[in-house]
């Protein structure tokens, strides 16, 4: 009876050990009351230049959580998605904006849980900028330089790369089909 005890006890150690440490801590999860589902204007204008911004509608698919519609006295300009995917760990969060013309405006890395250093590769700026400009179509390439509407994964960083790709691309397709028609 001792012994099978001890086995428990071991593997729960191992459980705790091994398995806790890749599961989201708190900090940061996406809930209901976590600031995170509703950024302050200063973090959406960072984005998608706008006077002001509607109340936030939910989405909660293809890694899309909301957006909230960016206004220019008075009048649509764009959106702006905040969007968590999983890289090579959960929780990639990210704001999105996507003008009137169905191109991203800005891309804003809000919290990474990636491996050290390939975190920092998705966050720099030489290769957030990739994405301005990119609409609707736009591709992701593994290897080589980006032309127009081509977004190229960070070297190193591929699988982070391409889920904020995979993200991004869906807040375009979300905007152009669902949101856009109704302006």
């Amino acid at each position: 009876m001792k012994t099978k005890l001890l086995h428990f006890a071991a593997l729960l150690l191992v459980i705790v050990v091994i398995i806790a440490p890749i599961l989201p801590a708190g900090e940061g999860v996406m809930t209901a009351d976590n600031p995170l589902y509703t950024q302050p204007d200063s973090s959406l204008v960072s984005v998608l230049a706008a006077d002001s911004f509607d109340e936030p509608v939910y989405i909660l698919r293809d890694g899309l959580v909301s957006y909230r519609v960016a206004r220019a006295d008075d009048m649509p300009v764009g959106a702006v998605f905040v969007i968590s995917v999983r890289g090579w760990n959960p929780g990639i969060i990210f704001l999105v904006g996507v003008d009137s013309s169905g191109e991203i405006s800005g891309l804003e890395i809000i919290q990474e849980r990636e491996s050290p250093g390939f975190g920092d590769l998705v966050r720099a700026e030489n290769f957030r900028e990739q994405f301005i400009g990119s609409g609707a179509g736009m591709e992701f390439i593994t290897s080589g330089t980006a032309a127009n509407n081509q977004v190229a994964a960070a070297a190193g960083a591929t699988v982070s790369s391409q889920a904020i790709f995979n993200g991004a691309n869906a807040a375009v397709n979300y905007f152009t089909n669902n949101i856009l028609p109704a302006w």
